[in-house]
């Protein structure tokens, strides 16, 4: 038979391999929580960028909080430089955004002048050769109106290139 101090001892191996493995559960339990729970946070966060819409922009979403240094946490560090990145991207689309509506404004406005500046002197040159070739003051001689009528031509050929440039 065996002694009894041989069976305590066993018995007492027993019961501390069970409480270790009950302390080992435990804390394998409450490191799969924390994942699950790190997991879950990010999971959150990225659905809230998501419902954030176009309008708000990257930037404005901001960083995920970063909560462990696990496995987790270096892919929340990750993301936060994918964050960055994006981030400064949008910037810059925006600058260029930015300043191609100001040149396009500009463009606009130059266009606007020069219609003005070309077609402002070609409507009276147009004006006057119709109202020469009514004949209201007179009537013309055959030269005239021929001179009138290349007047007429070219005048209108100019609008037309003027109004195709423009």
């Amino acid at each position: 038979a065996p002694a009894m101090g041989t069976v305590r001892l066993s018995n007492a191996i027993a019961v501390l391999t069970l409480l270790l493995l009950g302390v080992a559960i435990t804390v394998a339990l409450l490191f799969t929580r924390t994942a699950r729970d790190d997991v879950a946070y990010v999971r959150q966060r990225i659905a809230e960028m998501a419902r954030g819409g176009r309008e708000a922009g990257v930037a404005a979403a901001g960083t995920v909080r970063l909560r462990s240094l696990d496995q987790v946490g270096l892919l929340t560090a990750s993301l936060n430089a994918l964050i960055e990145r994006f981030a400064t991207a949008e910037r810059g689309y925006r600058q260029d955004l930015d300043a191609a509506a100001r040149i396009d404004t500009e463009r606009s406005q130059f266009l606007a002048g020069l219609s003005h500046e070309l077609r402002t002197p070609l409507n009276a040159i147009l004006g006057f050769t119709h109202l020469l070739e009514s004949e209201d003051e007179g009537s013309l001689s055959a030269d005239a109106r021929e001179a009138l009528g290349m007047i007429r031509t070219s005048g209108e050929h100019l609008k037309l290139l003027i109004d195709d440039i423009l």
